[in-house]
C-alpha cells in the first residue's frame, strides 16, 4: 500500500519528498514451485508497484538535479506517454475477475483464479493503437475514476451508482465486475515535466495525442460490449507507460544523456559525461513507440511488396468483430487481435494472388482460439474458377492451450464459403471515405490475375558460379550394359561408417535403390541440405540412383517404359548384387513413370520379389489415376501431334541457350500456350508445365532449387516414352505398349512389404492411386506389411524436392525401411510377422480430395 508523504534520505541536504513511495508487504509462505509464474504470486496489483517485490518500481529508479548536478536543460522535456489513454468500466455483469487482492483474502482463493498479472487481454485498431485490458489495484480506489472532472459514458446517475456500487462491493453484497482499459499507440512527444521547489509539486504537461477522440469511441464499443459505465478524462492522455524526459541524444542541447546512456556533465565544454552516472530505463526513449512489433512487419511487408512490384497498403490492416462457432462457443467469439491482407505476394508464386487472415478470438468462458485462412487465386484458364477461389477460404482453427494446462488442444481445418448474398450484404455494409478506392483497388487486383495475367515480381535468377550447392560425400559412376545393347547408368554414394546407426554385431543396412519420374532429378539435389539421398546416408545406408533410358545424360530417341522395367531395372538390380553377394536385398524407392516401371519390372517377371526388401512409390503404383485437368489433356491428341511435329529427333531441349530446330520451337511455343494451375516467369518452367502440368506447387521448393531444376538440371526431355505413358493414363494402370494388360494379372509377383505414398494437394495424380493399389495389396498379400500414406499440403514431386519434405515426408519413408529390416531379421531368426488375412473391400477412398486436407496413414 503507498504511504504518502514518506520521506527517503538521498543526501545529507535534507530528505526529498517523491511522488509515488511503496512499501513491501511479507511475501506469504509458499513454495515457489507451485506458483507457476516465478516469483510472482498473480495479485493483480502491478500497476501500483509489485507488493511482493517481483519487479522494480518507480521508488527505485529516480533521479533529480536538485542536489547539484549539472545536467542539460532538456531535462523533463521530449515527455511521452507513449498515445496512452486510461479509462475505467464499471458495473459490468460479465465476470470481470479483475480487483486485484488485499492481504485479507489473498490466501483464501486458489493461484489459479487469482487475477494476476494485471495485464490478460488487448486489441489492436486498424488506426494504429491497442487498447490492453488491466486489473485494479487495491491501492487505487475505484471511486478515484469517478470524479466529477472525468468523463462518463452513457450519461445517467453515474454518481449514486459509484457511490452504490463502492458501498455493495465493500459490504460484500456482490463481486466488483469492474476492470481498467489501457490505449497505447503514439502521440507527439512534446510533453513537459518538472519540480517546482516553490509549492513541492510536479509540473505536468502532457504530449498532444490526435488519436484521443478515436480511443475513447473505442473504449466506448468496449463498455457497451461487457455492459458497463465508461470512466475516464477527456482532455489529455494519462499512462503507464512513461517514455523520455531524459532522451539520448548526440549532445547536451538537445539531451540529458549519450546513446550510451551515460549523463552528460553540463558544466563540461567538450560535452563529457558525469562518472559512473547512467540513465538506464525507458526515460532514455526520446518518442512513442507505440505497438513497434506490428509496425515493423507492416514495414517488412512493405519493403518486399516494393520490391516484388506491387504494394497495396489499402488492403491489408488490422480487422474487429466476431466470429461465431456453436460447435465449440455458445457465445459469440470476439476478434482480440486480427490481421487481413488481401493481395499477399510470393516470389516464388508470382501470377498468384493470396489472401491471408489471421484472428486471434476470445470466448467468454475464457478459452483463446487463432484462425488462420487464406485464399489462393490462379489465373487458370482465365477466371473460370475466380468466384469459388475468391469466396473460398481455406481456414485452420487452433484452440491457444497454455504450456501448464491439461485440457486438450483443438486442432481443425476446412473450408469457409461465402454465398452471393452475404456476399453483398457484406459489400453493401462497407463504410468510410475510402470504400470506393479500396472496391476499385481489389478489382483491380482480380483483374490482373485472371484477364492481364501480369506476375507480380519474378523468380529469382542466381549465377551458376554463386549457386550454393551443399557438398556430398563421393560418389562412383557405374555405367552398366543392358541386356539389349543400350548403355545406362548408377550413381552410388558408400555411406560414411562413422554415421552407421547399426548397433555392433547385428547385420548391416540393405542398400536403398532410387528410381527418379520422367526425366526430372527428385533425390539428388545439390542445392537442398536435407534431400532423401543425404537423409538415407545418414541413416546408414549405401544409396544407389538410377539414372535410366529416359535420364538426360543417357537420353533414348526410340523406347518405352517397358524397356526401363525390362532392361534398365533388371541391370542395375543384377549390379548391386553382384557387388554385395546374392543374397542381399534392395529397399526400392520409386516415384511417378520411375514407380510404374518398378511395377511392371515386379509384375513382368523380369525382376524377383525376394530381392526387394521393400516398396515405396510416391504417386504412383501399378495403378495411375490422374486429375480431371489431365486427364482431358491426355485424352486429347496432344502427345500424337507433338510426336508428328517433333519427327525422328524426339528429344526435346529446354534451355533458353540451348539450339533449337523450328519443329522443336513450335513444340516448346505450344507447350507455354497450354493452360496449367500455376504459372511461372521462368521459360523452362513454362515449358515442362505446358508438357506435363504443373509436377510441384511452386510455395512448396526454395528458389534456389527452382533455379538449378530449370536451368541446370534437364537441359533437355526425351519424349520417346510419351505415347505409351499416355496409355497408361488412358486406362488407369499400368499395360504394355501394345495396351495389354500383363501385369495385373500376376499379383503372386508382388510378394513384399510396400509403402504408397500421395499428395494431399492434388497436382496430376490423385491419391485414388495409392488408394487402389493398397487394396490390392491387401487383398492379394495379406501377409505382408503394406502402407498408405496421404500428406497434407503436397502435390506431386514436391513430396520428394519439397522444403519440408524431410520433415513430413521423409519419416514415412525411413520407418518403411526400419520395419522391413526388423521384420527381414525376424525371418532369418526363425520368425515371420504375421498380419491380417482379411481382405479388405472395395469401396471408396475415405481421403476427400481438397486443399490441404488431413493426412491419412492407414496400415496393418
Amino acid at each position: 500500500m503507498p504511504i504518502v508523504g514518506e520521506e527517503f534520505e538521498e543526501t545529507s541536504h535534507g530528505p526529498v519528498k517523491l511522488s509515488v513511495t511503496f512499501d513491501i508487504e511479507d511475501k506469504p509462505n509458499r513454495s515457489l514451485e507451485n506458483q507457476g509464474m516465478g516469483s510472482c504470486l498473480a495479485c493483480g496489483n502491478c500497476l501500483a508497484g509489485c507488493p511482493y517485490n517481483a519487479k522494480n518500481s518507480t521508488d527505485k529508479t529516480y533521479l533529480s538535479q536538485l542536489r547539484g548536478l549539472k545536467l542539460s536543460e532538456a531535462l523533463g522535456s521530449g515527455f511521452s506517454c507513449n498515445g496512452n489513454a486510461v479509462a475505467y468500466v464499471a458495473g459490468s455483469p460479465a465476470p470481470l475477475n479483475a480487483y486485484g487482492l488485499g492481504k485479507s483474502n489473498f490466501s483464501e482463493i486458489p493461484f489459479q483464479e487469482r487475477p494476476g498479472p494485471s495485464i490478460s487481454s488487448s486489441y489492436t485498431s486498424s488506426m494504429g493503437f491497442t487498447i490492453q485490458s488491466a486489473v485494479l489495484p487495491t491501492a487505487y480506489p475505484d471511486l478515484i475514476f469517478k470524479g466529477i472532472v472525468t468523463y462518463i459514458w452513457p450519461y445517467r446517475s453515474w454518481f449514486l451508482y459509484g457511490v452504490i456500487d463502492k458501498l455493495t462491493h465493500i459490504l460484500g453484497l456482490k463481486a466488483c465486475n469492474a476492470m481498467i482499459l489501457n490505449a497505447m499507440g503514439y502521440d507527439q512527444s512534446d510533453g513537459k515535466i518538472t519540480f517546482d521547489k516553490d509549492t513541492n509539486k510536479i509540473r505536468f504537461s502532457p504530449p498532444h495525442d490526435r488519436l484521443l477522440s478515436r480511443k475513447i469511441e473505442s473504449f466506448q464499443k468496449l463498455a457497451k460490449k461487457i455492459g458497463g459505465i465508461l470512466f475516464m478524462s477527456k482532455y489529455r492522455s494519462t499512462s503507464v507507460h512513461l517514455l523520455g524526459g531524459c532522451n539520448a541524444s548526440s549532445d547536451p542541447s538537445s539531451g540529458v544523456c549519450n546513446p550510451n546512456g551515460q549523463v552528460f556533465d553540463r558544466r563540461s565544454p567538450t560535452s563529457s559525461v558525469l562518472p559512473g552516472l547512467y540513465v538506464c530505463d525507458a526515460s532514455l526513449i526520446p518518442c512513442s513507440v507505440g505497438m513497434s512489433s506490428n509496425t515493423r512487419t507492416w514495414t517488412e511487408v512493405d519493403q518486399k511488396s516494393s520490391i516484388l512490384g506491387v504494394s497495396y497498403p489499402l488492403l491489408r490492416g488490422k480487422v474487429g468483430g466476431y466470429v461465431v462457432f456453436k460447435a465449440l462457443e455458445v457465445g459469440e467469439l470476439h476478434i482480440i487481435d486480427g490481421e487481413v491482407d488481401l493481395c499477399a505476394v510470393d516470389e516464388r508464386t508470382p501470377y498468384t494472388q493470396y489472401m491471408r487472415y489471421r484472428l486471434l478470438l476470445a470466448a467468454s468462458s475464457g478459452s483463446r482460439y487463432v484462425l488462420e485462412g487464406k485464399k489462393v487465386m490462379n489465373p487458370y484458364l482465365f477466371g473460370l474458377y475466380a468466384w469459388r477461389e475468391t469466396t473460398t477460404m481455406h481456414v485452420t482453427f487452433n484452440k491457444v492451450v497454455m504450456n501448464d494446462a491439461k485440457e486438450e488442444g483443438v486442432k481443425l481445418k476446412g473450408k469457409l464459403c461465402i454465398s452471393m448474398t452475404e456476399l453483398l450484404k457484406c459489400l453493401i455494409s462497407l463504410k468510410g471515405n475510402a470504400r470506393g478506392s479500396f472496391m476499385s483497388l481489389l478489382l483491380l487486383t482480380f483483374f490482373r490475375t485472371y484477364i492481364s495475367q501480369v506476375p507480380r515480381g519474378s523468380h529469382k535468377e542466381f549465377n551458376p558460379l554463386k549457386l550454393h550447392q551443399k557438398p556430398y560425400p563421393n560418389s562412383t559412376l557405374h555405367e552398366i550394359q543392358t541386356e539389349d545393347g543400350f548403355t545406362i547408368s548408377c550413381q552410388q554414394w558408400k555411406c560414411n561408417e562413422n554415421t552407421l546407426k547399426v548397433e555392433e554385431g547385428e547385420n548391416k543396412l540393405s542398400p536403398v535403390l532410387l528410381i527418379n519420374g520422367y526425366a526430372t532429378e527428385s533425390y539428388w539435389l545439390p542445392t537442398e541440405s536435407n534431400d532423401l539421398v543425404r537423409t538415407l546416408l545418414d541413416e546408414g545406408h549405401e544409396t544407389w540412383v538410377l539414372q535410366p533410358r529416359l535420364h538426360p545424360s543417357n537420353s533414348s530417341n526410340n523406347f518405352t517404359i517397358v524397356d526401363i522395367a525390362r532392361f534398365d531395372i533388371p541391370s542395375v538390380i543384377n549390379t548391386i548384387r553382384y557387388l554385395h553377394g546374392p543374397t542381399v536385398k534392395i529397399h526400392v524407392v520409386a516415384h511417378c513413370v520411375g514407380g510404374l516401371a518398378i511395377h511392371m519390372a515386379l509384375m513382368g517377371g523380369h525382376v524377383s520379389a525376394a530381392h526387394i526388401a521393400s516398396l515405396c512409390c510416391t504417386n504412383s503404383s501399378m495403378f495411375f489415376k490422374l486429375n480431371a485437368s489431365s486427364r482431358f489433356k491426355m485424352w486429347l491428341p496432344l502427345i500424337p501431334m507433338s510426336m508428328v511435329i517433333l519427327g525422328k529427333n524426339t528429344i526435346l531441349p529446354l534451355l533458353e541457350t540451348s539450339n533449337a530446330t523450328s519443329r522443336q520451337r513450335l513444340l516448346k511455343s505450344i507447350a507455354r500456350l497450354v493452360p496449367r494451375y500455376e504459372r511461372s516467369t521462368c521459360n523452362e518452367c513454362e515449358v515442362v508445365s505446358g508438357i506435363f502440368g504443373n509436377t510441384f506447387w511452386h510455395g512448396n521448393i526454395s528458389p534456389t532449387l527452382h533455379y538449378w531444376l530449370n536451368k541446370q538440371n534437364l537441359p533437355h526431355l526425351p519424349m520417346g516414352a510419351f505415347p505409351h505413358l499416355r496409355k497408361i493414363c488412358n486406362t488407369d494402370y499400368i499395360v504394355d505398349h501394345n495396351d495389354k494388360n500383363s501385369y495385373l494379372i500376376h499379383p503372386e509377383r508382388m510378394a513384399l512389404p510396400t509403402l504408397y505414398l500421395s499428395g494431399g494437394r492434388t497436382l496430376l495424380v490423385t491419391p485414388h492411386t495409392s488408394f487402389l493399389a493398397n487394396n490390392y495389396m491387401k487383398m492379394h498379400q495379406p501377409g505382408f506389411r503394406r502402407e498408405r500414406v496421404v500428406v497434407e499440403g503436397f502435390g506431386h514431386s514436391d513430396l520428394l524436392i519439397g522444403e519440408e519434405s524431410h520433415v513430413k515426408v521423409f519419416p514415412h519413408i525411413l520407418t518403411q525401411i526400419r520395419l522391413a529390416e526388423e521384420d527381414e531379421r525376424s525371418v532369418m531368426g526363425g520368425e515371420r510377422t504375421k498380419y491380417n488375412q482379411e481382405a479388405l473391400a472395395w469401396g471408396d477412398d475415405p481421403f476427400v480430395d481438397g486443399w490441404d486436407s488431413s493426412p491419412i496413414n492407414k496400415s496393418e
